[in-house]
């Protein structure tokens, strides 16, 4: 998009249509349809991240909830009860850190592949300034 001068030769603001002329993917058309007709397939993705992620936060939580109730309930104050309870809780941690992963994925995707740009209307990096 060319840059135009006002009436009284200062420069001219471009308006909304221009802007959202400049905000329109440019391509081929081939790779748009193909684009825009595997988009479900990413809609997939999202979903079966982000539900991966909710079973694992939900199991973690529940492993937890056990493992604490089990440490409350049978408290034996042995160095190996003790390794054992560490390593059980490790474990704990890093279902959450996988589900938090599976959930950052889910997020990246939509983000990606679904999500329409945002291109705000004072943005000066869709205009070409030749």
């Amino acid at each position: 998009m060319e840059r135009e001068e006002g009436p009284g030769g200062e420069e001219r603001v471009p308006g909304p249509r221009e802007m959202k002329a400049a905000c329109r993917p440019r391509g081929s058309f081939v790779v748009n349809t193909i684009a825009g007709a595997s988009s479900w397939l990413f809609v997939l993705a999202v979903i079966g991240s982000a539900l991966i992620s909710v079973a694992l936060f939900v199991f973690g939580f529940g492993l937890a909830v056990f493992t604490l109730y089990e440490v409350a309930f049978n408290i034996w104050v042995d160095l190996v009860v003790l390794k054992g309870l560490l390593a059980i809780f490790i474990e704990i941690i890093d279902i959450f850190l996988v589900a938090t992963v599976f959930y950052i994925v889910a997020l990246g995707l939509y983000e990606l592949f679904i999500a329409k740009p945002h291109c705000p209307a004072g943005s000066r990096s869709a205009i070409s300034t030749t």
